[in-house]
């Protein structure tokens, strides 16, 4: 077994037998600054996709929030209801009976789920893709997208949109009138444009 120290920090420091103490103390400080950039990497998505920014330093073009494609607006909302389990907000807001609050957090679930599977399986491919990449011989322009990522993506959006149709059919279309809006009003999505 590899000898064990605890740092100041209480982080478990694990080196080589006979390793010295800079390597330790170097390894303490590489596992902090990664887990803090972890924790800071979440937050911040789970603040972006419920808090827009006010403003921005930068002038880019905005988006209209009607102009939100429906693939991203409901891949946000979803995503959220999912992952926070909270559907009460909407439930009030677009004033939902238990059931049509429940075909809501079954297919918001569902769509995370479901989704989740996607990202993996392009997680794998665009692994693979940039491992052949750093096998070719370097180029000063940036490589074309694969086809095959542009796929993967249209399928993820096209899961997004069953779900949310599967939610217009379970809730009928004046109800799903009604938590479109109520979605609009609790979770702010912001998009910008690239140039």
């Amino acid at each position: 077994m590899l000898p064990q120290s605890v740092s100041e920090d209480g982080i478990i420091l694990v080196g080589a037998a006979g390793g010295d103490m800079k390597n330790k103390t170097f390894f303490a400080g590489v596992l902090t600054i990664i887990l803090g950039m972890g924790g800071l990497v979440i937050t911040r998505h789970i603040n972006a996709t419920t808090n827009p920014p006010q403003h921005t330093q930068s002038t880019p073009t905005k988006v209209i929030e009607d102009d939100i494609p429906d693939h991203i607006f409901y891949g946000e909302i979803f995503t959220v209801i999912a992952k926070l389990k909270n559907v009460r907000d909407y439930q009030d807001r677009a004033q939902l009976t238990d059931e049509q609050t429940e075909v809501l957090r079954v297919t918001a679930e569902q769509c995370a789920e479901k989704v989740a599977k996607q990202d993996a399986i392009a997680e794998k491919r665009i692994a693979a893709l940039r491992q052949q990449s750093l096998k070719a011989k370097p180029t000063r322009s940036a490589p074309p997208i694969p086809a095959e990522i542009g796929e993967l993506q249209a399928q993820r959006d096209a899961i997004i949109l069953r779900c949310r149709d599967v939610l217009r059919s379970g809730l009928g279309n004046e109800k799903f009138g009604e938590f479109r809006v109520a979605a609009k009003s609790i979770v702010q999505i912001g998009v910008s444009r690239v140039r």
